[in-house]
């Protein structure tokens, strides 16, 4: 297939025959022999000889480890085993630790103490070869008391549909047949389930008592579907033993697909986990079923774990909850069914721990009936409220008490939206019924399997997490890729330092400043102050994340940009980055008679999608070098939220043939409008972008050609400053970049970076 160019800024939509010819391009490329005498500087091959000279250089590097393990009041714990990379070393009596020569892997790390808990702290060790040397500085380890007990929550669980089938959902009405290309087998569904669970294992197994909201039915026998619902989800039981084996004790079952396959699907699940020990709570065959508590003495407390949903599927003939004459789940709508419930299993002697499932699909944020909910856990005697649904993580609140958690997001989901694909975990430590230590772990879903991140991508995170909880007077500190949350208004160390910035507005009358690189990814703007000339100014947040091309989950694969559509003669590449260790490069040759592309794997949602007030104020922005390289364009197509519908793209780079260093470029994003007659749907209106980088062939007789890109991000723009006064911002936030606007020329400003950090 030849693909041709289109050299005009607006492109035509892709259709679905197009794509799937441009996903044959991405994944085969043509080679004809060669006739011609080549450029003696750039035979075939010299871009992957170079490349595998980085490679070796990088992977037969080493890297050293070190920290100090102190206890909560800061004395060295002497005698503790610090595990990295299966390999063991003990702290002295400085409470010291080292590591000389580990692979430059991320990794988890783990610290074993009888007298302990046990932390798994995610560690960036695939880092630059100009770092030869990480340091953990110290590390708290908390201490074991026979009245405290580790709780673990997470977020949303099914282990269907694209996990049964790779390409493609599977019929929901009987079971599918295997497919290899599937990360579960139906035909035996354990080693691929345990597959899938493997890298969340070890968290897993030193926490005293672990949780998961259960959002699927659990059958082996799925043909009552129910049909009137769009999304239909079924778990086959024996994953259910992957679970196990990762150290699940407890199913949260009040949500709204515990009730796609009726009375029997709810049936089977509740069999099916008490056949292998699972406990669980909020669903049943009637409605005091669903509303009954399980009950779990811990660490000399006895606790009540509720599950309830105010998702009730009334607008069918057939609710999704539980009543006198039907199964289902336990109804929050309900509220003095909700009240007793609670304050029942309170009067009773036991500390209800209440799960609930409600919010808006996609958003960042809590709505007032969510913080409503979480409020009634809160009075009944909650001292613990988790809320889920949402799929997207949302903030914390810790005040009067009670520690609420206003989303998870996802942890074991097959979901395509780009925006679900990182989700959190709560570690809480509970002493006598209260709250006492918290921490947010986060995960990323790569290819629907939770890995423990590191580095910009966890901190980024962290950070939005800390943002969405700062309304809550809740302070989330992002240290060691986890993030401890205090009470409310409680207060926390911060260090802050300014920089000192050149910029250079040119003929636009705009400059845009990328602070990444600048900043560190746990530091956060705080305080701008701008020259006079200045006429506005605004700070961008990075939305595509993927665009650095680095190594920031623990896992086995390396070199691995998954939202990345790449192969054959375009690969990551280590030699002559940008800035961190991995860019992405297209190859071509004066003998190939195609193009190569690369393509982003999902679509980017404009903020505000969910809630139906898009801002599509947005600029890409990147790096990109060229050695011999043939033309090269990156487009930005545009599609709805959700649907098959595409809107015109454009042009957001076009390179001739040839050689250049490392150059910066940014394009401001014209997504078409939004339709005034539909301005709620999210299948007519543009809401989305995905980006597409076409390499063609240098010229004939030039040999082979190498282009690179790195760094890049999707920024979008949506805090205006008053460019009069000093600026003091909010923080911790997202930001990463500023945007000024003025008389071309050149000025200096000063930037207020601060990390919030975690007290000892």
């Amino acid at each position: 297939m030849m693909m041709t160019l289109v050299t005009p800024s607006r492109l035509r939509p892709m259709g679905r025959a197009a794509f799937s010819g441009l996903i044959a391009l991405v994944l085969a490329t043509l080679v004809l022999p060669g006739c011609l005498d080549v450029d003696p500087d750039h035979p075939e091959g010299w871009v992957w000889e170079q490349e595998e000279a980085a490679r070796d250089r990088y992977f037969g590097s080493v890297i050293a480890l070190g920290g100090r393990v102190v206890d909560s009041q800061g004395r060295p714990v002497e005698g503790a085993s610090v595990v990295a990379q299966e390999r063991t070393a003990g702290t002295d009596a400085e409470g010291r630790f080292a590591f000389d020569d580990l692979s430059r892997d991320n990794t988890l790390v783990t610290i074993e103490h009888a007298d302990f808990y046990s932390p798994v702290l995610p560690t960036q060790l695939a880092l630059p070869l100009s770092t030869d040397t990480v340091e953990l500085g110290d590390i708290t380890l908390e201490a074991r008391n026979p009245d405290t007990t580790r709780l673990l929550f997470s977020g949303d669980v099914s282990l269907g549909r694209r996990f049964l089938r790779a390409a493609e959902n599977p019929p929901v009405d009987r079971l599918p047949d295997d497919d290899p290309d599937a990360l579960i087998q139906a035909s035996n569904p354990f080693p691929g389930s345990q597959n899938v669970v493997q890298f969340m294992r070890p968290l897993f197994q030193r926490a005293d008592y672990s949780i998961i909201n259960l959002e699927t039915v659990v059958t082996d026998d799925p043909r009552t579907p129910y049909d009137a619902k769009p999304y239909i989800f079924f778990t086959l039981p024996d994953s259910l033993d992957a679970l196990s084996w990762m150290g699940v004790d407890y199913a949260g079952l009040g949500n709204n697909h515990i009730y796609d396959y009726f009375d029997g699907g709810v049936a089977d699940t509740l069999y099916h986990l008490d056949q292998r020990a699972i406990a669980h709570s909020g669903a049943g065959l009637n409605a005091e079923e669903a509303f009954r508590a399980h009950r779990k003495t811990l660490a000399n407390t006895p606790y009540a774990f509720l599950s309830l949903t105010s998702i009730d599927g009334n607008q069918y003939d057939t609710p999704f909850v539980a009543s006198d004459t039907q199964g289902g789940a336990a109804n929050l709508r309900d509220t003095a069914a909700v009240s007793a419930a609670i304050r029942g299993e309170l009067d009773a002697g036991f500390v209800p721990i209440t799960i609930i499932h409600l919010g808006v699909e996609y958003t960042y944020a809590p709505t007032p009936y969510v913080l409503d909910r979480l409020e009634l856990a809160r009075e009944h005697g909650s001292p613990v409220a988790i809320a889920h649904h949402p799929h997207v993580a949302q903030g914390f609140a810790f005040a009067q008490g009670t520690l609420m958690a206003h989303s998870l997001g996802n942890f074991i989901f097959d979901q395509e939206r780009l925006e679900t694909m990182l989700g959190v975990l709560l570690q809480v430590d509970m002493r006598r019924g209260q709250p006492q230590r918290a921490t947010a772990i986060p995960v990323y879903l790569k290819d629907y399997r939770p890995r423990h991140i590191t580095g910009r991508l966890a901190d980024l995170f962290l950070r939005r997490l800390a943002e969405a909880s700062a309304p809550f007077d809740t302070p989330v500190l992002a240290r060691h890729g986890l993030g401890t949350i205090l009470p409310k208004s409680a207060d926390a160390p911060t260090s802050t330092r300014t920089l000192t910035l050149d910029v250079t507005i040119d003929a636009t009358g705009q400059a845009t400043l990328d602070l990444r690189g600048k900043a560190e990814s746990d530091e956060s703007v705080s305080g701008l102050t701008l020259p006079p000339a200045i006429t506005s100014a605004k700070l961008g947040h990075d939305i595509l994340l993927h665009g650095d091309f680095d190594d920031h989950d623990i896992g086995p694969e390396r070199l691995d940009p998954a939202r990345w559509y790449y192969a054959g003669s375009s690969f990551p590449c280590m030699h002559d980055t940008y800035r961190g260790t991995t860019a992405l490069c297209s190859t071509r040759s004066s003998t190939h008679t195609t193009d190569s592309v690369i393509a982003f794997r999902n679509r980017i949602r404009v903020d505000g999608d969910a809630l139906h007030e898009p801002n599509k104020d947005l600029t890409l922005l990147g790096y990109y070098s060229a050695q011999n390289a043939g033309p090269v364009t990156l487009e930005a197509r545009y599609y709805a939220s959700s649907g098959d519908r595409e809107f015109p793209g454009e042009v957001a780079l076009s390179t001739e043939a040839g050689s250049v260093g490392w150059t910066p470029f940014t394009f401001d994003l014209n997504m078409p409008p939004d339709d005034p007659e539909n301005p709620s749907s999210t299948t007519l209106n543009p809401r989305a972008t995905r980006f597409f980088l076409r390499h063609s062939p240098p010229e004939a007789g030039s040999g082979e050609g190498v282009f690179r890109i790195d760094e890049l991000a999707l920024i979008t723009w949506r805090d205006a400053l008053d460019p009069v006064a000093a600026q003091a911002i909010a923080s911790p936030n997202t930001a990463e970049f500023i945007r000024l606007s003025g008389p071309p020329g050149s000025y200096t400003l000063e930037v207020q970076l601060t990390r919030h950090e975690r007290p000892l």
